[in-house]
């Protein structure tokens, strides 16, 4: 009989998902390359077989269809191009900060008055 489908998801989404995607704004790149997407996705197979309970036979996209998961690698780069958007919305705001530090300074700056 095995887990219930139920707790196979909660445990993918929990655990599995997270560890695979730590760090991964470093090697989203690398999902680019096919075996590094068949790798996730015979990871991701075998877990969506349990969570919609299927025949193995069941092809990946049908098994990723019925348990409701997005593909590892689309979640890999979702996750890097969000990471990088937060980078650029931080430097502008970081640079707005300086900006406005140093027009601060200018305004409390006094011309110096020339002398006859």
């Amino acid at each position: 009989m095995g887990l219930n489908s139920e707790i196979i998801r909660i445990i993918y989404t929990a655990v599995i998902e997270p560890i695979m995607m730590y760090a991964s704004n470093t090697w989203a790149p690398a999902t680019e390359l096919e075996m590094i997407r068949s790798a996730l996705s015979s990871l991701q197979r075998g877990f969506a077989i349990k969570i919609c309970r299927a025949y193995r036979t069941v092809s990946l996209t049908s098994a990723m269809i019925l348990a409701g998961l997005l593909p590892l690698d689309l979640r890999i780069r979702e996750a890097e191009a969000l990471y990088k958007a937060k980078r650029i919305i931080d430097g502008l705001s970081s640079t707005g900060k300086e900006l406005k530090r140093t027009l601060q300074t200018l305004r409390g700056h006094t011309p110096q008055k020339q002398c006859p």
